[in-house]
């Protein structure tokens, strides 16, 4: 926008008029107190509640299986002594084959089925098939017209909220996270100085040309991929929150010092 005024000379005109440069500094104020409302509700609340309901389904992706939807079952691993393989036509299940590792091996068929999945556990009632149990000297084979089996899922873990990024600023007051909440107050303060940074180097030095706002853009974009990367490193907390703050004090002193005009 204000390459495109300087281009055009419209700030030229502005000034040449006497409105001096609060017409400019006014409008970027309300832009960047809007932009920051936004920033503040959208980093403290919205993100880690959208993030939050995003792991809660990968959770249930990663440990539902529903039957009814596979096309290809390929060997299943059912949990860590069960694999399971079937043919699912239009939701009937045929040909039904489950290998048992337990205190013996098992191997069941059956020509078709029903699968059911509950929270603990897979029910099959199967139809038309037989059971061959494997010992160590001897085989054993059931044939059988109806067999129901039932075997526990792979585990029976609960979704557990241990990820930072998913605890809104309502969360971390609750559990008192001082850290964490200290850690987002940072993002949005280098947000702030973002636009501090535009206005002492642009505004009031007169200088909107190309090269300075590239410069401008630049030194922006350097700050904000060094807070990512601190956030991303697995220090802990403290020290996290100390070099957060680093890099911080590093873009005030440029803010306060630098010029990067031509």
């Amino acid at each position: 926008c204000f390459i495109k005024l300087d281009k055009d000379k419209e700030i030229v005109a502005i000034y040449s008029l006497g409105l001096g440069s609060k017409s400019i500094k006014f409008p970027l104020i309300i832009f960047g107190l809007i932009l920051t409302l936004f920033y503040l509700i959208f980093n403290l609340y919205l993100s880690p509640y959208i993030y939050e309901k995003y792991k809660e389904n990968e959770f249930n992706l990663r440990n539902t299986i529903n039957f009814e939807k596979f096309i290809i079952s390929n060997f299943v691993e059912l949990n860590n002594k069960t694999i399971l393989d079937f043919n699912n036509t239009d939701q009937n299940f045929e040909n039904i084959f489950l290998q048992i590792n337990e205190k013996n091996e098992s191997i069941i068929y059956s020509k078709k089925g029903q699968i059911i999945s509950s929270n603990e556990e897979h029910i099959f009632n199967l139809i038309n098939g037989f059971k061959i149990d494997i010992y160590d000297n001897e085989i054993e084979k059931l044939e059988f017209n109806k067999y129901s089996l039932k075997i526990p899922k792979k585990n029976n873990n609960e979704y557990n909220n241990i990820d930072k990024n998913t605890q809104t600023i309502i969360d971390d007051f609750k559990e008192n996270n001082l850290s964490n909440l200290l850690t987002k107050l940072s993002d949005i303060l280098i947000f702030i100085l973002i636009f501090i940074f535009f206005y002492k180097n642009n505004i009031l030095m007169h200088n909107y040309k190309l090269n300075n706002n590239i410069k401008f853009i630049l030194v922006s974009i350097f700050i904000l991929i060094l807070n990512q990367l601190i956030k991303n490193t697995e220090m802990d907390q403290n020290n996290l929150i100390i070099f957060t703050f680093i890099n911080i004090i590093i873009f005030s002193l440029i803010i306060r010092f630098g010029k990067i005009n031509e």
